[in-house]
């Protein structure tokens, strides 16, 4: 059997793969809306992808814009590299690296996607373990 190369199955079998990955992904348009997260994504924020289609990363994620990746990557229209990103979700906040890079379009910057992973709890087994 051949590889498909229609781009319905491409598309259902790049989610797949993306959604086995361990951790977090996710993409937004060119107005910082998100389109997608994996299930990484989904188990580190608590939060389904579908109570977050359409919205502003801005209005789920209580985040500095000025040190978001993706608000970096949208303006800058680079890759952005962060050892250490934290932001807020239903209370908790997450600690993470980051690399969030613009998707591009004929050169224009169209979006923007982030690969994570999740240091949150490293961090809480650092600060448990130095109280002791």
């Amino acid at each position: 059997m051949d590889f498909p190369t229609d781009m319905k199955t491409l598309v259902a079998i790049y989610r797949d793969i993306l959604d086995e990955m361990r951790d977090p992904v996710y993409l937004c348009d060119g107005e910082a809306r998100i389109l997608f997260m994996n299930k990484a994504a989904e188990k580190v924020d608590g939060i389904h992808r579908d109570a977050v289609y359409g919205r502003p990363f801005d209005e789920v994620y209580t985040v500095d814009k000025s040190v978001s990746p993706f608000m970096q990557a949208l303006k800058s229209g680079k890759e952005v590299r962060l050892p250490r990103y934290s932001y807020w979700i239903r209370g908790r906040e997450v600690v993470q690296s980051c690399v969030a890079k613009p998707v591009l379009a004929n050169g224009a910057v169209i979006g923007a996607f982030s690969v994570q992973h999740d240091l949150t709890e490293m961090r809480e087994i650092v600060e448990d373990n130095i109280s002791l």
